[in-house]
């Protein structure tokens, strides 16, 4: 197998390469803790429960509005307990299906929203817009998660990519230097 060597680093392109990891870093750092802005995490509940954001604020009056509160009661508290917690830095975009809400209350509500000809999928998105309505500062300042998933992932390959051009420049360094110092040990058993 033929070994591979790479291009020697100078000064410059290695300072270049610190300075782009370190701003690499610095954007991965402020994208750790990013989430969707309050009308894109809306936009992404609505689509997600296969609705129109018409569908959704009108299945939250009704739901808000019952004369008979105890016909919708789960649904109202499953409802009020999801938009609590859609405003935490838990939940960066509405989940994809309903599976993770069942510590919310979700079985319990099921056939509430049945008989409304409802899904769970369409009240997790009136959660939404309970939680982006009530306390839009809680959210962040993505506008497209799919995009910001991929600008993470080429960051974070960039920076491996870095870090190995690094490493071999450091291992090329060291092994020079065994050499000089070979050369030097050789040349004072010498005499020279």
């Amino acid at each position: 197998m033929a070994k591979t060597t790479a291009r020697p680093l100078t000064a410059t392109s290695l300072d270049g390469l610190l300075a782009e990891a370190t701003a690499a870093r610095a954007e991965l750092a402020a994208m750790e803790h990013g989430k969707l802005s309050a009308p894109a995490f809306l936009a992404a509940a609505v689509r997600v429960a296969n609705s129109t954001p018409e569908r959704i604020a009108s299945l939250r009056r009704v739901i808000e509005a019952s004369a008979d509160a105890a016909s919708l009661m789960r649904t109202q508290a499953f409802v009020r307990r999801v938009a609590r917690e859609f405003r935490s830095p838990h939940w960066p975009h509405p989940p994809a299906s309903a599976d993770r809400m069942g510590g919310y209350g979700r079985d319990e509500c099921a056939g509430e929203l049945a008989t409304l000809g409802s899904h769970m999928l369409e009240a997790i998105a009136v959660g939404a817009l309970v939680a982006t309505t009530t306390w839009p500062d809680a959210f962040g300042s993505v506008e497209d998660w799919a995009a910001h998933e991929r600008r993470r992932a080429t960051l974070t390959a960039r920076l491996a990519e870095i870090t190995t051009q690094v490493r071999v420049e450091r291992d090329r360094l060291t092994q020079q230097i065994r050499e000089l110092e070979a050369a030097a040990a050789a040349a004072a058993a010498l005499g020279l």
